[in-house]
């Protein structure tokens, strides 16, 4: 299995991120909860502070990216991002025992610099265990760790807003920062070294392409999967569809982040490997069924098939995320040049979650079911054409990344 051939440190890296995601959606899942409860907040106010911090998180990201390049490239910004994560959970645990609103916000502000620090330190540090930049098990790595952020978020409200809302959310919180307890525990087994990698893209010219696949792929496929997100909640009227939906996104998004590398892998040995350009190519032509299916179901609605509706655009939504989203950040990586790599990754982490709330405040008055589906669609389309005419430029561009 692919899995098992990744390099040396790989494994480490794994259990980190998840440890990670797992404090990160425990602490959410728990968020809302803890300000109306403790704090007296309002839900409309409590859901603005959980969107703001979820949003500054991610945009720490490319903050966190140039302070790692700039000053803590040796010094564990790993270990310091999880200490800043689990320092954040204690502030916020003490806070839901004494109301102190300066606790909760100062708990919530180290736990996005955590965050920030710590998402663009792990992928630059993933990229330098490869030697090859065109080893077929970049990509492969890339994508598994999707296996372990489908596992981090799974667990995170299982167990961590069971104990909040069981027992007490203070200890939910707690039980969320022993993630990054255990997370710093991994991490520190993990050697500072200086990058074994080539230095990557250091021409102008590396920058082309990463600019010109987001804004033909990454674009359009946020756009798409923002329409396809919104129809699927849409249809999500009862618990058990709540609970389909819930099953089908983890139980999808796993499966094929542990199959798809596997055939990445068999047909590179056997010399057919495919392209990143060809990768997103096929991941976009996914997007466009998934949103297809979505736009659809005005139809099937009165006929009582929203089940289904929910299953097959689950499905097809966790396939496309898994050909794009890992697969473009692999390609970002591979192109940073050595000394701004985490900066690289960092800003292309906080775009890419930018870009939909954008998307999601343009079309908050925009009839989803209505005419507006032949936008996401129309972009995808024009995401496939583009690819296909520009892929031998892109690939100039590139240099020697495949």
């Amino acid at each position: 299995m692919s899995f098992l051939s990744q390099p040396k440190g790989y494994y480490k890296l794994f259990v980190a991120c998840m440890c990670e995601r797992f404090m990160f959606f425990g602490v959410r899942s728990l968020l809302v909860l803890l300000l109306i409860k403790t704090l007296n907040y309002n839900q409309t106010d409590a859901s603005m502070v959980y969107a703001s911090f979820t949003g500054i998180a991610w945009l720490l990201s490319l903050f966190g990216g140039l302070f790692v390049d700039t000053l803590l490239r040796d010094k564990g910004p790993l270990k310091w991002a999880c200490l800043l994560g689990f320092l954040g959970c204690l502030l916020i645990a003490v806070a839901s025992l004494t109301a102190l609103k300066a606790c909760v916000f100062l708990g919530l502000i180290l736990l996005a610099a955590g965050i920030g620090l710590f998402r663009p330190t792990l992928y630059a540090k993933l990229i330098e265990l490869y030697p090859n930049r065109n080893d077929p098990t970049v990509d492969s790595g890339f994508v598994f760790l999707f296996v372990a952020i489908n596992v981090g978020a799974f667990l995170a409200p299982l167990i961590c807003a069971t104990i909040g809302q069981k027992v007490h959310i203070g200890l939910g919180v707690l039980v969320a920062g022993l993630g990054m307890v255990a997370g710093l525990m991994v991490v520190r087994a993990i050697p500072e070294t200086a990058s074994t990698l080539a230095a990557g893209g250091t021409s102008p010219k590396s920058f082309q392409p990463v600019l010109f696949l987001y804004t033909v792929v990454m674009g359009p496929f946020l756009i798409a999967s923002q329409y396809s997100n919104r129809v699927l909640e849409s249809l999500q009227t009862s618990p058990t569809m709540n609970g389909v939906a819930m099953l089908s996104d983890g139980i999808f998004g796993t499966v094929a982040a542990i199959l798809i590398p596997l055939i990445w892998l068999n047909r590179g040995r056997k010399g057919k490997g495919a392209t990143t350009v060809g990768k997103l190519q096929l991941g976009m032509a996914v997007a466009l069924i998934g949103t297809l299916v979505c736009s659809v179901s005005p139809l099937l609605q009165p006929i009582g098939m929203p089940f289904l509706i929910v299953i097959a655009g689950s499905f097809f939504l966790a396939i496309a995320t898994v050909f794009i989203e890992p697969v473009l950040l692999a390609y970002v990586s591979k192109l940073a040049p050595a000394k701004r790599r985490a900066t690289w990754i960092g800003c292309w982490m906080t775009a890419g979650a930018c870009i939909p709330n954008f998307i999601r405040v343009g079309a908050g008055t925009v009839e989803w079911q209505g005419a507006f589906p032949w936008v996401p669609i129309g972009a995808v389309v024009l995401s496939i054409v583009l690819l296909v005419l520009f892929r031998e430029r892109i690939q100039r561009c590139a240099g020697p990344i495949k």
